[in-house]
């Protein structure tokens, strides 16, 4: 019937409607983001997870891509690009797994990392924080899930190892 005692969000995700079509008709916002091709679709990312800095949408999967492989001590799918608010302005911050037993030059990683954001996105890295292996927020089935990644940088329960950047208070 809709979510326990918010009509407004229940309406929002429920009843949502195309503009120029027959009102009376409802979809479901599911949040998830495609496209049609031949008949197909093709679900691409989540809008929450969209990553909008100086009014550009990015999708956090190729940053975190991009991060990860800039360098081996760098864990494959255990980082999570999310922006957050800076003064009014929204900024990249990248947390991210290193591997056990890494010595690394970290502002050298930022050097390379900060290079790579620019060629491929135009994108300016604000913070970098490097947990301890096995220690990224995930799903049970192995996913990353930013808002917990997020909201563990924001609130400092991090397992830091190493940063570049500011750190929340």
């Amino acid at each position: 019937q809709g979510y326990w005692k918010n009509p407004e969000k229940s309406r929002e995700t429920f009843t949502a409607s195309i503009e120029g079509e027959d009102p009376s008709v409802h979809y479901l916002r599911t949040g998830d983001l495609g496209f049609m091709s031949d008949g197909e679709l093709y679900i691409t990312a989540r809008l929450k997870d969209y990553i909008i800095i100086n009014g550009r949408n990015f999708f956090p999967e190729d940053i975190e891509l991009d991060i990860f492989t800039s360098h081996p001590a760098l864990r494959q799918g255990c980082g999570a690009a999310f922006s957050v608010d800076d003064h009014g302005q929204e900024k990249l911050v990248v947390v991210q797994e290193l591997r056990k037993n890494q010595d690394i030059d970290i502002t050298q990683l930022v050097i390379q990392l900060q290079t790579t954001l620019m060629e491929q996105h135009q994108l300016s890295l604000h913070a970098l924080v490097l947990i301890k292996e096995g220690s990224a927020c995930k799903t049970s089935s192995g996913k990353i899930q930013r808002h917990a990644n997020k909201s563990a940088y924001l609130n400092g329960n991090l397992k830091v190892e190493g940063h570049w950047g500011p750190l929340p208070d």
